[in-house]
């Protein structure tokens, strides 16, 4: 199945008050839950403990203990032979070897509940399928069972994420649906005064998601999204607009920068003094950024974003393809942001776009979203303004997935 690989040797042994106690031998069974980041490869020892009795239609499961590298799960589950899943509840639920949780769930309508407590859970398993780039990703939160609800209802004193990230007194309130996010209510301390929260409200068009942070850097690392951004407070709003099936958001970050980031010099091209200002900071820092973009099933648009510093901006727009996994932007890389922008003002039309300044550097992100390939046009330095576009590169949308 879509969960089981293998084989297991089971030993079954009837009691007198009508129970079976039972013992299995995994060692060489296969198992992989993938939203809870729970796998198992066929070859690695593990047991399963458990008492069965039957009623009826009703088998109730007690005593389970389950173990297998760093995962152990001990508690109890009431299944109907006809109806499903009854209900769980597991007293110890340990992914990883330092976690402290317990884990409840019960049928809802079209689905079911999940009530997650504890003083620790290391997040890394369950993050790692949700946001990572290296192909195990759905490209956002999907529950394995199809197109059920799924309701998630957690408190957590710690949370832990990648980079040695830890999110403190996380209160979680999510409902999903396939991969529908019908509504969520996140609240976390990032540590210190960082924090972040999301909240979503009903329109009459669908709904809106506001997320609100202050460390955004923090946030990126804790998920394993990307760990090079320093700093940066702000905002994501994402309107849903039902009839449509699209999503409109806008992103705006001010204070941040990015840092040890290699594919920044690929970019800047052969602009010498940019490249020796930030190889002695290792930082390249900027007061504001904005991008509006549109996501539908099988991609995003960028259709604007802009950067600015004091120092260096930017633009970009284009796709990023979440089906087939790879990206197609393209953008002006400004260096001397300022001063730059302050002689596009003179000269007016002549200067070309907003944001992109009299001077510039044409560049262009295409390739999969794990090793993306970076391409300049160093010819458009030579050339100011309006002229500059004829050195762009273009971003070539394909046909859609309605």
């Amino acid at each position: 199945s879509q969960f089981l690989s293998g084989s297991a040797s089971l030993v079954a042994r009837p009691m007198e008050d009508g129970t079976i106690q039972v013992a299995l031998d995994l060692s060489k069974a296969g198992l992989t839950i993938k939203d809870l980041g729970i796998t198992k490869a066929v070859g690695v020892a593990g047991e399963a403990q458990a008492a069965i009795k039957l009623t009826g239609d009703v088998a109730e499961v007690s005593q389970i203990d389950i173990g297998f590298g760093d995962v152990r799960l001990k508690g109890g589950i009431d299944f109907d032979l006809k109806k499903g899943l009854q209900g769980a509840e597991f007293t110890t639920f340990r992914l990883s070897p330092d976690d402290d949780a317990q884990l409840a769930l019960a049928p809802v309508k079209d689905g079911y509940e999940i009530k997650l407590r504890g003083n620790q859970l290391d997040l890394k398993p369950m993050l790692q399928r949700f946001f990572s780039l290296s192909g195990d990703s759905t490209g956002g939160p999907q529950a394995t069972a199809i197109n059920q609800t799924i309701v998630v209802d957690a408190e957590l004193k710690r949370a832990l994420g990648f980079y040695k990230t830890t999110a403190f007194n996380v209160d979680l309130d999510l409902a999903l649906r396939g991969a529908d996010l019908q509504r969520v209510s996140l609240q976390a301390n990032l540590g210190g005064d960082r924090s972040v929260s999301v909240t979503t409200n009903k329109t009459p068009d669908g709904k809106v998601m506001s997320v609100a942070f202050n460390d955004l850097g923090t946030l990126l690392r804790l998920m394993n999204i990307y760990p090079n951004v320093e700093g940066g407070e702000g905002s994501l709003v994402v309107q849903t607009i039902d009839d449509e099936k699209i999503d409109k958001g806008q992103f705006a970050l001010r204070r941040f920068a990015f840092v040890n980031e290699q594919n920044v010099g690929k970019i800047l091209g052969n602009h010498q003094e940019s490249r020796a200002m930030i190889s002695r900071s290792n930082k390249l820092e900027f007061r504001s950024g904005e991008v509006n973009f549109v996501r539908r099933k099988d991609r995003v648009e960028i259709t604007d974003a802009v950067l600015a510093g004091d120092t260096v901006g930017g633009t970009a727009r284009g796709f990023i393809y979440t089906d087939n996994r790879q990206y197609d932007l393209t953008g002006t890389y400004v260096p001397l942001f300022g001063l730059n922008n302050a002689f596009a003002k003179l000269l007016g039309p002549l200067a070309g776009r907003d944001g992109e300044g009299l001077f510039g550097v044409t560049f262009a992100i295409r390739g999969a979203l794990d090793k993306p390939d970076f391409k300049i046009n160093p010819m458009s330095a030579l050339v100011p303004g309006a002229f500059r576009r004829m050195f762009e590169y273009r971003a070539k949308e394909i046909p859609r997935v309605e």
